[in-house]
C-alpha cells in the first residue's frame, strides 16, 4: 500500500489529525518553507542514511550522509523546487531529469543550520553532507488507505440499485481510487447527462466523508468508464487495463 514508509504515513496522518505536533524547531521551519516557497508541508524528517539506505554511485544524493525530508502536498509542489535538465533521448528526442534547484536548496539550508544552532540540534551537521529531498506520496497513500475502508457491501448494494436502469457493470478499487464501469459508451454518457453519474458519486463521498477525518480527498476519486471501452482498447482484460 505504502509508496512512504508506514511509520512516516502514521507519523504524517498524527500530525495532521492534531494527534502530534511537530518538534518547535521543524514547526519554526514548516513556517519558513511555507512562507517562502509557497508550499503545504505535512511533516518533516531528518534522518542518516543507513547502510541500507546510502545513496548508489548514480545518485544525486551520492557522498551524502543525512536526508532532510519534506512531506509536500503534490508533485508540482516538489517539481517546484527543482529544475528541468534537458536530456538527449535515443532517436533525437528531447527529455528531460528533474534536479533540485541549487539557489532554493542553499535558502533551505541555510534556514535549517540556522535553526539547528538556534536549537542544538546536530549541530557537527556539515551543509554538504546533507540531502533534500521532498515525498509528495502521502496523499496517495492516504487516499488508498479511506479506498480500502470503503467495504465491499457499499459498492454491491451500489451495483444492486443501478444495474439495471444505469447498466452498471463492474466497480472496482484501484489504488487510490475507484472506478465504476457502466455496460457501454452510450450508457454512459446518457448517465452523465441524466444525473445517474452525479448521484453515485455524491454516495461514494458521503462514505468516504466518515473515514476521510481531515478533510484531505477531494471529487477526483471516482471515475466512470465502460466495458465496450475495455474490451475494444484492452482486450477485455482488467490486468491490462490497470496497470
Amino acid at each position: 500500500m505504502f509508496f512512504i514508509d508506514k511509520n512516516s504515513f502514521e507519523s504524517t496522518l498524527s500530525l495532521l489529525k492534531g494527534e502530534t505536533v511537530l518538534s518547535p524547531m521543524f514547526t519554526e521551519l514548516k513556517q519558513f518553507m511555507e512562507e517562502e516557497f509557497e508550499l503545504t508541508i505535512y511533516n518533516i524528517s531528518f534522518e542518516k542514511f543507513s547502510r541500507f539506505t546510502k545513496p548508489k554511485k548514480n545518485s544525486l544524493a551520492f557522498g551524502k550522509k543525512y536526508r532532510l525530508i519534506f512531506q509536500v502536498a503534490s508533485i508540482s509542489e516538489r517539481e517546484s523546487m527543482q529544475n528541468k535538465i534537458p536530456v538527449e533521448l535515443p532517436n533525437q528526442h528531447q527529455g528531460f531529469r528533474l534536479e533540485n534547484d541549487e539557489y532554493k536548496q542553499g535558502k533551505v539550508l541555510t534556514k535549517f543550520l540556522e535553526l539547528s544552532k538556534k536549537y542544538s540540534f546536530e549541530t557537527r551537521i556539515k551543509e554538504n553532507e546533507i540531502w533534500i529531498d521532498y515525498f509528495y506520496w502521502f496523499l496517495i497513500d492516504y487516499k488508498s488507505y479511506i479506498v480500502e475502508c470503503i467495504n465491499k457491501e457499499f459498492s454491491e448494494e451500489i451495483i444492486s440499485r443501478y444495474k439495471t436502469n444505469a447498466g452498471i457493470w463492474k466497480i472496482l478499487k484501484n489504488g487510490s481510487g475507484m472506478i465504476v464501469f457502466y455496460q457501454t459508451e452510450e450508457q454512459k454518457a446518457l448517465n452523465e447527462q441524466n444525473g445517474v453519474s452525479k448521484r453515485i458519486t455524491d454516495e461514494y463521498y458521503s462514505m468516504i466523508k466518515k473515514t476521510d477525518e481531515i478533510n484531505l480527498c477531494q471529487k477526483n476519486m471516482l471515475i466512470f468508464d465502460t466495458k465496450e471501452n475495455l474490451d475494444k482498447n484492452y482486450g477485455g482484460s482488467l490486468y491490462t487495463y490497470m496497470r
